[in-house]
């Protein structure tokens, strides 16, 4: 299973960490899979520092958003990362204890 290092903002990482937020909104530049492990590490971008804290989990559903319905994509209004909507994938996620 791959692993990803990747970033978190503090305003999701508690939520994430705490089971409460089960999906990630990504870029999908890293071809994500099910079963690919996530290493999220809390990044403060205001610090441009990581804060020390981190959570893995386990990505358990790959939805491509390019493959959504063109409803769904407004209604969703979604783009974080501001890369072109085909590039996006919602990642369900298992937080492992």
């Amino acid at each position: 299973m791959p692993l990803h290092d990747l970033k978190i903002w503090p305003q999701f990482f508690d939520a994430v960490a705490e089971g409460r937020k089960r999906a990630e909104i990504r870029k999908n530049d890293r071809d994500y899979q099910d079963g690919d492990v996530l290493n999220l590490r809390e990044f403060d971008p205001h610090t441009e520092q990581y804060t020390g804290r981190g959570v893995t989990a386990v990505v358990t559903h790959v939805q491509r958003i390019g493959e959504l319905d063109a409803t769904l994509k407004n209604v969703m209004g979604l783009n974080p990362c501001l890369a072109p909507i085909n590039l996006l994938a919602v990642l369900s996620i298992q937080v492992q204890e």
